[in-house]
């Protein structure tokens, strides 16, 4: 089971593992978790997927930037900019996120802030860049920061549990990969306590490598099978 913000078609298979990758280490990983459980289940990002042995199939999620993919970095990205623009106008209260955006999109007023949203050059992975802002804001205990992080891990647990229940996986293994997930603090801990609520027994596996090595796996694999080596 998986969700990601790529819109790159994928079709792979895990045993009963439930995996949760995102953006572009989506494809290769997957085919690193294939290669330690064997078949299971297949995902399509950018939606939450899962199919059991038994042919079984559920999804949750993949409905676009516009309307859905909460949790992912362009979510939290967008989430950043409103933040930002609310504290400038009085709506909520200051935040570390004003200095950090200005100085990160070389900028020197908030209303510079809508031309970069509305610029074509301005693109998903541009507003998903500014997740990791939230990330730093939030290790200095920046409270708008932290209660976008908060929301992240939410609504991704929104998109897990009707995956787990529907597919009756109570136990997973889930594999958290990606890197709000891997190198945020917040988010994972926050999504494991809610998921906890519902899911006591849920456990968690590491991926066995990284998307480098996968790639390398799987361009090794199709050198052999052409005959090309």
């Amino acid at each position: 089971m998986t969700v990601s913000c790529t819109s790159i078609r994928v079709a792979s298979v895990t045993p009963n593992v439930t995996f949760f990758p995102s953006v572009e280490t989506t494809l290769t990983l997957l085919f690193l978790i294939k290669e330690q459980y064997g078949p299971a289940f297949s995902f399509l990002p950018p939606f939450i997927p899962g199919r059991r042995r038994s042919g079984k199939t559920y999804r949750a999620g993949g409905c676009g930037c516009l309307i859905d993919d909460e949790g992912s970095g362009y979510a939290i990205g967008r989430d950043v900019l409103k933040a930002v623009v609310r504290a400038f106008d009085g709506r909520s209260a200051p935040t570390v996120l004003t200095e950090k955006v200005l100085s990160f999109l070389q900028i020197d007023r908030i209303d510079d802030i809508v031309k970069f949203v509305h610029s074509p050059a301005t693109d998903k992975k541009r507003i998903a860049e500014l997740s990791a802002l939230c990330a730093a804001a939030a290790d200095e205990n920046d409270s708008a920061a932290i209660s976008i992080l908060t929301k992240a891990a939410e609504e991704l647990s929104l998109l897990v549990i009707p995956v787990l229940r529907n597919l009756n996986l109570p136990k997973g293994p889930l594999v958290l990969t990606g890197s709000v997930l891997q190198k945020d603090r917040i988010v994972p801990v926050k999504l494991k306590a809610v998921l906890a609520r519902t899911f006591p027994e849920l456990e968690y596996a590491q991926a066995p490598d990284d998307a480098a090595a996968g790639a390398a796996l799987l361009a090794l694999r199709s050198v052999v099978a052409t005959g090309c080596a």
